[in-house]
């Protein structure tokens, strides 16, 4: 079976976010964020081949069982996995409404790696999959989007460093309200 085939089935339909669009083999997906006062929502265009999203906020609560004095128990918001351009991805993906504490943003980032190295987990022993979502075969980025309702100055994103770790997180500013191409988010 494949990784995705094995995360359909680990994940509940609720915890997914579907892709709303698709044009040729490319889909289009909104990440909205709603647990606010004033909910907001980012557009990705242009994503490749096979696609799973989710929300690890959906998952349960983990500060029943840890303490969070090193901020372990914050997660990012959503985490997007790909099939795509012929290689695989696992995006994670922060969004703030303003600017955010990029200290607070990392540890976030870092919490929804952990919860993609226990999904690795559960599903290479319960699946009996050895080579399920295996690190080599997937590239990481991490990416904090800020000043979502902000639409005065044009969409930004620090530089062309490689963002493969939460502390070399890739900042995108501003989104315009078309979105952001997958392409710039790899």
């Amino acid at each position: 079976m494949s990784d995705f085939g094995i995360l359909r089935e680990l994940i509940k339909p609720g915890a997914i976010i579907e892709p709303n669009e698709r044009k040729d083999t490319k889909y289009n997906i909104v990440l909205q964020e709603t647990d606010t006062q004033n909910p907001y929502q980012v557009k990705i265009n242009n994503i490749p081949g096979e696609i799973l999203a989710f929300k690890p906020d959906k998952f349960p609560d983990t500060s029943n069982y840890f303490r969070n004095r090193k901020g372990e128990c914050k997660r990012a918001d959503f985490v997007i996995i790909i099939n795509g351009y012929n290689k695989n991805w696992i995006l994670y993906i922060e969004m703030k409404s303003g600017k955010g504490c990029p200290d607070k943003i990392v540890k976030q980032l870092k919490g929804a790696e952990c919860m993609t190295s226990y999904f690795r987990s559960i599903g290479r022993k319960f699946w009996n999959t050895a080579n399920f979502l295996k690190k080599e075969e997937y590239n990481q980025r991490f990416i904090s989007i800020r000043n979502v309702r902000i639409n005065k100055q044009p969409t930004t994103s620090s530089g062309k460093r490689k963002h493969d770790s939460p502390e070399n997180m890739m900042t995108y500013r501003s989104p315009s309200k078309g979105g952001i191409q997958f392409s710039k988010l790899i």
